[in-house]
């Protein structure tokens, strides 16, 4: 994979690791042209099935992502109030159920939309030092509305999340590690070694056990999605086994794709025993 380079982010590869650097001067805020960047970064990851782990990380040393663009959120205000989920938000649900494995370097501050990002990625690891997280929305008259209503309840439980989401106030490292919404606070003598070291195990793991143990923990935690991609995987399966091979070959030789042998689709179905015949 080339080193693609966007507006407000870079996408860099080396062997199975792949680093998606937010570069969006002065301070990171999550706006369109983040969103349309990060929407082609994951194109070219879910294009080359020899990504097992993206990285993400800042090139500014004091902010991950300081919040969602608030004069795109007014942009929108004119517009109908919606009744399914907008762009960010898919675009999150995809992050989440990408097949490589996501890892956060925070060593800034990540708030609001930025915070969000993060609930949407598998493992986040933090700068005691500089890493910083809230959710001002509520202080600003809105609401968490990236998912932060809903995964960080999932992920710190939901007094902790009211408490933030509510509170509105920066929530330090180690806090953050206390309630689980990262994985741990490191030192930043210690935070890129450990990641880094981290991301090379993983990427040098079989991908099928890497999506698969993916999958796994998504049904167990109730994930959005994973059912779906549980149905997927077993179809996929099922479609290769021999036995389901033949009776879908038979059902077409006995005229089930026929207008005539739809009509009588039940009886086609229920067939036994013949030469190609069902069963």
């Amino acid at each position: 994979m080339p080193p693609l380079r966007l507006e407000t982010l870079r996408l860099e590869r080396a062997g199975a690791l792949a680093t998606l650097v937010l570069d969006s001067p002065p301070v990171n805020a999550f706006g369109p042209a983040m969103q349309r960047d990060l929407e082609r970064a994951l194109d070219e990851v879910e294009a080359d099935p020899g990504v097992r782990v993206l990285r993400f990380e800042s090139a500014n040393p004091e902010y991950f992502v300081a919040h969602y663009d608030l004069e795109a959120i007014l942009a929108e205000a004119d517009g109908e109030p919606r009744t399914a989920p907008g762009g960010f938000n898919r675009l999150m649900a995809r992050l989440r159920q990408l097949a490589a494995v996501t890892v956060a370097k925070v060593a800034g501050a990540a708030r609001g939309g930025g915070c969000e990002l993060l609930l949407a990625l598998d493992m986040r690891f933090a700068s005691r030092q500089r890493a910083v997280f809230a959710f001002p929305e509520a202080a600003l008259g809105i609401l968490a509305a990236g998912g932060g209503t809903q995964r960080l309840p999932a992920t710190i439980g939901r007094a902790r999340a009211l408490e933030m989401l509510l509170g509105c106030e920066d929530v330090a490292a180690d806090l953050a590690d206390r309630y689980g919404l990262v994985n741990r606070a490191l030192d930043d003598a210690e935070l890129d070694a450990h990641v880094d070291g981290l991301c090379a195990r993983i990427a040098a793991q079989p991908p099928r056990a890497l999506a698969l143990t993916k999958l796994a923990a998504g049904i167990a935690t109730g994930e959005e999605g994973s059912g779906e991609a549980l149905e997927a995987l077993l179809l996929d399966l099922l479609k290769t086994d021999p036995e389901a091979r033949r009776r879908m070959l038979d059902f077409i030789a006995a005229g089930g794709q026929t207008a005539a042998g739809e009509r009588d689709f039940a009886d086609l179905l229920e067939l036994r025993g013949g030469e190609g015949q069902l069963g």
